[in-house]
């Protein structure tokens, strides 16, 4: 998504904006998950207990990570194969390439 805004308008992040706006947009969902995980889950664990508080948050999750799916254009469900074919093979039950 940066990628593509920096080839749509050249430079307009400026001298390696590109790099720091990726990390201020991760530094933010961090913060949001920081401050919303124990505000959601607090109450409910005191209102519903420990199984319930972690359905909601694991739904939760996986809800942020089809969103993120569908915005970056769903390139990294793959396993990459980060060299392993030049090593000879699969390593720890990796899935194959």
């Amino acid at each position: 998504m940066i990628e593509a805004m920096e080839k749509q308008q050249p430079g307009c992040f400026g001298d390696k904006g590109v790099v720091a706006f990726g990390f201020g947009i991760i530094n933010f969902a961090l913060a949001g998950g920081f401050f919303a995980g124990p505000v959601v889950g607090g109450p409910l664990v005191e209102g519903y207990g420990w199984r319930v508080m972690n359905v909601v948050l694991g739904v939760g999750g996986l809800g942020c990570v089809v969103a993120v799916g569908m915005v970056t254009g769903g390139g990294g469900w793959r396993w990459r194969c980060l060299g392993r074919r030049e090593r000879g093979g699969r390593e720890g039950g990796e899935l194959e390439c």
